[in-house]
């Protein structure tokens, strides 16, 4: 299978410095997002511990650090890697890669990967709560006109809201109300998302 042959050859690739990684990397990102249930099953522990392995070569790396990141939010949306446990070393990954490259390109990733977890409070109970929050609201703060990023941002913060007190308080903590004051929403979804959350927020 193509995907199986790409994450080989991502594997054999990464920390050669070989530009084909940057090329491996555009096709993997593409097909762990469109292709993604062609790619469901029993390998996909493997592939993410691929992507693991390739990011942490290429964190901060430009490009090619935002499409690993991606890849692997893309692939933490598989249902097979539900309760894996390596699923929440991947958002790890993905949020030491922001902080040594803090582009749209990784916010996005981390915002996604954090978007999936906090869907559920057994697993965003694996992740270090408060520096989770911190980062959303910093890919908040950085890139406030960049709309794809402010959209997952805002569902994931939603998401914690949802998880209980605990989690609310923390987002109270970090003036998360204050953080999207004057950022435009034009999509409904995103304006739902803020409604809830001040909802939460201010209950």
């Amino acid at each position: 299978m193509l995907h199986a042959r790409l994450f080989e050859s991502l594997d054999a690739l990464a920390g050669t410095g070989s530009g084909d990684v940057h090329h491996v990397l555009c096709v993997l990102c593409n097909l762990t997002w469109h292709a993604r249930s062609d790619i469901e099953g029993r390998y996909c522990e493997t592939y993410l511990a691929g992507t693991i392995r390739a990011l942490a070569h290429y964190q901060g790396d430009g490009v090619i650090g935002g499409l690993a990141a991606n890849t692997l939010a893309n692939l933490l949306r598989c249902k097979s890697l539900r309760g894996s446990p390596i699923a929440p070393e991947a958002v790890l990954c993905i949020l030491d890669a922001y902080h040594h490259q803090p582009d749209s390109l990784t916010a996005q990733a981390l915002c996604e990967a954090v978007g999936y977890f906090s869907e559920d409070p057994d697993t965003f109970e694996s992740l270090p709560h408060t520096d989770v929050i911190v980062a959303t609201l910093d890919c908040i703060h950085a890139h406030g006109d960049n709309s794809d990023v402010v959209m997952v941002a805002v569902t994931a913060l939603r998401n914690m809201a949802q998880l209980g007190s605990e989690h609310q308080d923390t987002l109270r903590r970090h003036n998360t109300l204050g953080t999207l004051e004057g950022i435009e929403f034009g999509d409904e979804e995103v304006a739902a998302a803020i409604h809830a959350l001040r909802n939460f927020l201010t209950e």
